[in-house]
């Protein structure tokens, strides 16, 4: 429960923060004698009180849940929503095969691992892209996160990496995190089918 809480408001408050600083640079531009987009920073504020809202909104369910059994969707429709929201950075899904029913039991793993994954890429990664492939297989499912930063030399496997160490592991997976001073943050997630 409290790595559900750590992962989603630390996400939230990741993607507030970017969108004030985009809010805060084009702020800037008219101090430095450009015209002001006035349309742009109403969006990005709204989009972060509007994010602020569903994080709040996140906690309380999360918290009512914890007594009842959460209900589970289709992996893609996790993804997307999540996808679809993130604004700093251009995120590309592939998928590769068929989702359905038998995998929407692993789709909050692959959730929760790719909202610490694009939390991290806004907070360090430097990275204006992110490519994840999903596939869907018979036995496996894989998730490939690459994105296009700066990548580090010595991982830190603080409270984000460790919760995306042990969700992983709980669903009987692996995951691998790949990275050398300036080149691209890899993340490598297998989750095997109960099948």
């Amino acid at each position: 429960m409290i790595q559900i809480i750590h992962d989603g408001i630390g996400h939230n408050l990741t993607v507030i923060r970017s969108l004030l600083f985009l809010s805060r640079k084009e702020i800037e531009e008219i101090t430095a004698g450009t015209s002001l987009n006035t349309s742009e920073i109403i969006e990005y504020l709204n989009q972060a009180a509007g994010i602020a809202g569903d994080g709040l909104k996140e906690i309380r369910e999360n918290i009512c849940n914890q007594n009842r059994g959460e209900m589970y969707c289709l992996v893609t429709q996790k993804i997307t929503s999540l996808t679809e929201n993130i604004r700093g950075i251009d995120i590309e899904v592939i998928i590769q095969g068929n989702d359905d029913e038998k995998y929407m039991y692993l789709s909050d793993v692959l959730y929760e691992n790719l909202r610490e994954a694009v939390t991290n890429t806004l907070k360090y990664g430097n990275a204006d892209k992110m490519d994840v492939i999903v596939r869907f297989g018979d036995t496996e499912l894989d998730m490939f996160i690459f994105d296009n930063g700066n990548g580090c030399s010595d991982i830190h496997y603080g409270n984000g990496l460790k919760g995306m160490r042990e969700r992983t592991s709980a669903a009987g997976g692996t995951i691998q995190f790949i990275s050398a001073q300036q080149e691209r943050f890899r993340i490598i997630i297998k989750l095997p089918l109960n099948v």
